[in-house]
């Protein structure tokens, strides 16, 4: 399986053609670049990613430091004026403890804390008090795959099950069982270099997978996350996601 289908532009201004690139449920196109990885210490570093939907550019910066419960790991996405920021308390199993997410809009100041098996949420949403108590099971909670992932690519295991909560669409502010599953392997050409890549899919658990999934290629020999396909919501494709 060879992906060589999207053009990007990546910072140095290289251009790499990728032809028959998919649009989106309302024509979006939606193309995500990797700008740079900066190595900040042994323990903690910094990546920037750059997307574009229809005419909007948006920016990511992914931070990762260690924390006293074991890393913090901070998503910052800038949209114009616009931006929201996770950050997620994570295990030394890359499994959420704790997130709190904030727009600059004022609309969203959530935080979620894990207690065993209960996951209380807390906080305003567009000018309410926003209050919820989730019953799950044992299954570890990841909050930002395909981030936290990335151990799971590295591993021998076949496919694990994970709780999330939504924050749009139909499972806004619910609580969700997801699966992720191996798909075999294939290719994926960046620029004049082919990554082999491990495909995992991510799909809601049960009859809602067909509300929702997504297919991530993580690179072969590291884990590292490197391309995704997927929808946005019901019928709305986002296309390709690209990483240097």
């Amino acid at each position: 399986m060879n992906w060589n289908r999207r053009r990007i532009v990546f910072d140095d201004r290289r251009r790499l053609d990728r032809a028959n690139g998919r649009r989106g449920f309302l024509g979006a196109c939606f193309i995500l670049a990797f700008l740079s990885f900066t190595g900040m210490s042994a323990s903690a570093e910094e990546r920037f990613y750059r997307s574009v939907v229809k005419k909007d550019t948006i920016f990511h910066e992914v931070r990762s430091e260690p924390a006293q419960e074991g890393q913090l790991l901070t998503i910052i996405i800038t949209r114009g004026p616009h931006t929201e920021t996770d950050s997620l308390w994570l295990d030394s199993s890359y499994h959420t403890v704790r997130w709190r997410y904030i727009d600059s809009d004022g609309e969203r100041d959530l935080t979620a804390v894990r207690e065993g098996l209960t996951i209380r949420l807390k906080g305003t949403q567009r000018g309410g008090y926003e209050r919820k108590v989730f019953q799950v099971d044992a299954l570890p909670w990841k909050q930002f795959f395909p981030f936290d992932l990335e151990p799971f690519a590295r591993s021998d295991e076949e496919s694990i099950r994970f709780w999330a909560i939504g924050t749009r669409g139909p499972v806004n502010m619910k609580c969700a069982r997801f699966t992720a599953r191996r798909r075999g392997e294939g290719v994926v050409r960046i620029g004049d270099v082919d990554v082999q890549a491990l495909q995992i899919r991510v799909a809601m658990s049960g009859w809602r997978s067909r509300l929702w999934h997504a297919d991530y290629w993580f690179r072969k020999d590291d884990g590292t996350y490197i391309a995704m396909e997927g929808k946005d919501g019901p019928g709305e494709r986002i296309g390709i996601e690209d990483f240097k």
